[in-house]
């Protein structure tokens, strides 16, 4: 199956119908402070930013949940730390909203453009906007002027600007990264934890511990009411990504969605999980827990909907083991939804290595060229990443939204403790963050300093006690992170990657379920990769990923 090839974004159409004007002294990095400038900055690190009180105007996609952004707490602690008093521009509900808005003020000229941009960017569109000046470099600032956030930046452990520098060598945004071993850690086989006990399993450790926990679900009959019960079934759309591939096929050969299943071998170079000789062996292990009837194969070929019938065909547990998360099929009010578990990493002939994910930025946060400060501007974005903001950002103010933990509280992870209890849910009205429309760094030790044994509950404790479990199979040199192609390089790599995510796992499938011979039809599946442009694929992504780095 062929696709026609993929737009890189809408910008993309503007450029070739000549409605972006291309400015004279494109690329524009400001040299330094103005004289007014200068005459009002304090000292870097300093706080506040500015001597005395100025306006500076940002655009921003206005959060449904933010109640006032003028009044919010965010916005009050910024203006108090920064001597910014700060005039919101909105841009619709949704960053496609603001992107589409934002590139009919590029096209008229930018000159309604804000001070600042506060919104997310891709590399495409970072690199074309500041190579048209419309944003400005951000390089001097980054070198000569980060401050507040450096500490955190530091903590992180690899260097950001590798993945937010544009692939012209510039730096034009700021950017948001949040650290969470409980995403980053991404198993996602939910277990019951009522059948567990029932058979006396444990949590399987190895490949061969987990078919004997399938085999203990399938042969032992758990309710009375003559319902069919599955030892493993999910539905189409989470066993054909990553909450499966990666718990499953890492055993065998690293898996990893957010690389779009590239990994770094065992000679450090990249290659593709799904053309190695050891993903052969993978399918042939799951090609055997479908033909024992331990994953029914329905899980390949049903939507959510059938999946959620089948869970309340009976007021018991009918499933043993799925990907879909199960407050998707039962109510968070039901008996049966705590009844849960994830499955830990699996050890199995490559040993036990955990997917892991640790490597995730989003570009956000530009300094237009309209903005009369710009370096105050940088500043403020720095700021906006620093620590104390970057917990505001997610938990809300100190003391009254996250409270001091009760004494003897346990962290899932000992090397974290816990230093706060959130009282603020996640995604509800309020008046005191911005909600995550803006850069942040959330690193490992805040995201962790909140896991607090016995104060979450649902999946965000089986997502701890699972990562907490896993993160001694980490092998952090596998992950390749975020690669910023070209856009020469996309354009010729967007209709392959396509072609080769759909041809691999439509063949995934048909393997397992033996409408393809593993043994039989593996080479014929190997010169299908190639003719798709497989090599291609690779040779420009290793290369994209060696400037990267250099």
């Amino acid at each position: 199956m062929k696709f026609p090839k993929l737009l890189l974004l809408s910008v993309s159409l503007l450029v070739l119908l000549g409605s972006i004007p291309v400015f004279a002294g494109a690329g524009r990095q400001a040299t330094g402070p103005s004289a007014n400038e200068a005459a009002i900055l304090n000292p870097v690190g300093h706080i506040p930013i500015l001597r005395e009180l100025t306006t500076l105007r940002i655009g921003m996609v206005r959060n449904p949940f933010v109640q006032d952004y003028a009044t919010n707490f965010q916005t009050r602690e910024l203006e108090k730390d920064s001597n910014i008093r700060l005039e919101f521009i909105f841009y619709g509900a949704t960053n496609q909203d603001a992107t589409q808005r934002i590139e009919l003020e590029f096209a008229a000229g930018g000159r309604d453009l804000p001070d600042i941009l506060n919104i997310n960017f891709s590399t495409a569109a970072a690199q074309f906007y500041g190579e048209q000046g419309l944003i400005i470099r951000l390089d001097d600032y980054v070198q000569n002027s980060l401050s507040y956030s450096k500490s955190s930046i530091d903590e992180l452990g690899y260097d950001p600007w590798r993945y937010i520098r544009t692939p012209d060598g510039h730096i034009y945004t700021l950017f948001n990264v949040q650290q969470e071993l409980a995403s980053d850690i991404f198993t996602r086989l939910y277990t019951n934890r009522d059948w567990m006990n029932i058979v006396g399993r444990g949590m399987p450790n190895d490949i061969n511990e987990f078919a004997d926990l399938l085999r203990a679900f399938r042969d032992h009959r758990f309710n009375n009411d003559g319902t069919r019960e599955f030892a493993f079934i999910a539905d189409r759309g989470t066993t054909l990504s990553h909450r499966f591939f990666n718990a499953l096929i890492t055993p065998f050969v690293y898996a990893n969605n957010t690389d779009n299943y590239l990994y770094r071998d065992a000679q450090g170079q990249i290659s593709a999980m799904y053309a190695a000789n050891a993903y052969r062996d993978a399918l042939i292990y799951i090609r055997g827990l479908v033909d024992e009837g331990l994953i029914d194969p329905l899980s390949f070929t049903q939507d959510g909907e059938q999946l959620r019938a089948i869970a309340n065909q009976t007021s018991n547990h009918s499933i043993g083991m799925t990907t879909m998360y199960p407050a998707n099929f039962y109510p968070l009010t039901d008996p049966r939804f705590p009844n849960w578990v994830l499955v830990n990493t699996l050890g199995g002939p490559a040993g036990r290595v955990a997917s892991f994910s640790g490597i995730r930025l989003a570009r956000s946060y530009a300094v237009t060229r309209n903005s009369q400060y710009p370096e105050a501007s940088f500043r403020l974005g720095d700021m906006i990443m620093s620590e104390k903001y970057s917990m505001i950002t997610r938990y809300g103010e100190e003391g009254v939204d996250r409270i001091p933990p009760p004494p003897g509280t346990l962290s899932f992870y000992p090397e974290f403790p816990v230093t706060h209890i959130p009282i603020l849910d996640w995604n509800t009205p309020n008046n005191k963050r911005w909600e995550s429309n803006q850069p942040y760094i959330f690193t490992y030790r805040m995201s962790a300093s909140v896991a607090a044994v016995g104060h979450i509950s649902g999946l965000e404790e089986w997502t701890n006690v699972m990562a907490a479990e896993s993160l001694q199979f980490v092998q952090r040199d596998r992950e390749i992170g975020p690669i910023n192609y070209t856009t020469r390089e996309f354009e010729d790599i967007a209709e392959i990657m396509a072609n080769l995510n759909t041809y691999w796992i439509e063949s995934f499938v048909r393997f397992v379920v033996r409408d393809m011979s593993i043994e039989n039809d593996w080479n014929r599946y190997q010169n299908e990769l190639r003719a798709i442009g497989l090599e291609n694929y690779i040779n420009i992504t290793r290369a994209a990923y060696n400037r990267m780095r250099n």
